[in-house]
């Protein structure tokens, strides 16, 4: 009869306190990064300057951009002045206004590059991300992810639960939080959305990515972490016992 005694069913994951809703800071362009301003852990005001890429390139075709469309603006008011005594000039008027146009976009375009060399915080926040010597002189790729901006009044709990462990979980399930430093004591909160495909962690294993609110208005520290126990419902003990046996079984005979 005891093998029939319900028992919450729930699974141990490692977990972290991250910003809700972070910034997200990516490379607006492909290039080198030269220098980060700002350490890591660093609060932020708006506008104010996180990185710079390596420019001399950017400033170089900006420079010829510029000259460019000089020549072009040179060329199309000497076909205007003399287009009203030669007709042969004024055929060539539609072509001079052209070249400018071209040469314009272009100047403008490399313009918005350059301006783009500068990376500036898109609001007040804490500067995430790894170190400064990861990234200094770094190629990175355009839309690649370099640093968060997040708000350390807005938190949440992410849990990276392994596939071998996920157990069925759904929004509004219960959660458990023991930190590293405070194992003792367990920190409540509710799931708020689940990852419906697994990623690559940081220790490159296969995990769900399970969201979590902390309950009470206490935010906490941004970086701790500590074990999950998720939750979603009872199961009978025989079932909370035997669950990795008989999947283990199934795995490896088809039974």
């Amino acid at each position: 009869f005891a093998a029939f005694i319900p028992v919450p069913m729930s699974s141990l994951a490692p977990a972290e306190i991250v910003a809700a809703e972070p910034a997200l800071i990516t490379a607006p362009l492909d290039g080198v990064i030269q220098d980060v301003s700002i350490a890591p852990g660093t609060l932020v005001a708006k506008d104010q300057i996180l990185l710079t890429f390596n420019d001399t390139k950017l400033k170089s075709d900006a420079e010829v951009a510029r000259r460019n469309k000089e020549v072009a603006q040179a060329r199309y008011f000497r076909v205007v002045q003399t287009a009203t005594a030669n007709q042969k000039e004024s055929e060539n008027l539609a072509i001079a206004k052209a070249e400018l146009d071209v040469a314009t976009a272009e100047l403008s375009m490399a313009e918005h590059l350059l301006a783009r060399a500068v990376i500036r915080a898109p609001r007040p926040g804490l500067a995430i991300y790894s170190a400064k010597s990861d990234w200094i002189g770094k190629p990175v790729h355009t839309g690649e992810r370099i640093m968060d901006i997040g708000d350390p009044e807005k938190t949440e709990l992410r849990i990276d639960m392994p596939v071998s462990d996920a157990i069925s979980l759904s929004a509004g399930g219960s959660v458990a939080l023991f930190l590293d430093g405070d194992p003792l004591t367990a920190i409540e909160g509710t799931i708020t959305r689940i990852g419906y495909r697994p990623v690559l962690s940081a220790d490159r294993q296969l995990v769900y990515r399970v969201h979590a609110r902390i309950a009470g208005d206490t935010p906490r520290r941004i970086g701790l972490r500590g074990i999950a126990r998720a939750s979603n419902g009872d199961v009978p003990l025989w079932f909370y016992l035997l669950r990795r046996p008989i999947a283990s079984l199934r795995q490896r005979f088809g039974l």
